[in-house]
């Protein structure tokens, strides 16, 4: 089960150029407030693939006991994201 559900975290993520090229090989002109939307969807996804990619792998691997583990490890790299993020807006 972990190993399709980090299948998922690798594959889910929306890459904004491809879905760019997509449309407009297609012929498809999209308004720039819908082209905005994209890119901020793409955006926002791309950290949360990495995260659940890197969370995933560590529990495959071996590195993370259990369930209790596994919750310290994800709410660890959040907050060091949290807190990685914040120190570059600021």
């Amino acid at each position: 089960m972990v190993q399709g559900m980090l299948v998922g975290a690798i594959v889910g993520s929306t890459d904004a150029a491809a879905v760019f090229s997509m449309l407009s090989g297609r012929g498809v002109n999209l308004n720039e407030r819908v082209g905005a939307t994209l890119e901020i969807e793409s955006g926002t996804n791309d950290p949360m693939a990495i995260f659940l990619t890197l969370m995933l792998v560590e529990l495959l691997v071996g590195d993370i006991g259990g369930p209790v583990e596994t919750l310290l490890f994800f709410l660890s790299q959040f907050g060091i994201g949290l807190i990685v993020g914040l120190g570059a807006v600021g």
